[in-house]
């Protein structure tokens, strides 16, 4: 889910369905109580049973707080898909602003 080198470690990360599509939702925190970073965001990665396609979402880029050990929630959804193919799901941190080619949801 997250690297050793990353300044956030999420703690609780769940999927379920929602309509016709699934919802992600999950919880961060700072690795040793301090984040490095003002802004960043989630790219959540959904693999497919079929493993010959993957879909990524990123959260919106927010500020964190730089002392203490306050938790952030977050949550995408992965629209037109059943949770039944959805076989591995992938979670990481990026600082700054979102990457030219994803595209910002919930």
């Amino acid at each position: 889910m997250t690297a050793p080198d990353d300044p956030i470690s999420i703690f609780w990360l769940h999927a379920y369905q929602a309509g016709d599509g699934v919802r992600v939702v999950g919880n961060i925190r700072p690795h040793n109580g301090v984040y490095r970073t003002s802004r960043g965001h989630l790219d959540v990665t959904a693999t497919l049973a079929d493993a010959s396609e993957t879909r990524t979402i990123a959260t919106r880029p927010g500020p964190l707080p730089r002392r203490g050990k306050g938790t952030r929630s977050f949550s995408v959804f992965f629209g037109k898909l059943n949770h039944r193919d959805v076989v591995h799901l992938a979670v990481r941190y990026h600082e700054g602003a979102l990457h030219a080619a994803t595209a910002a949801k919930g």
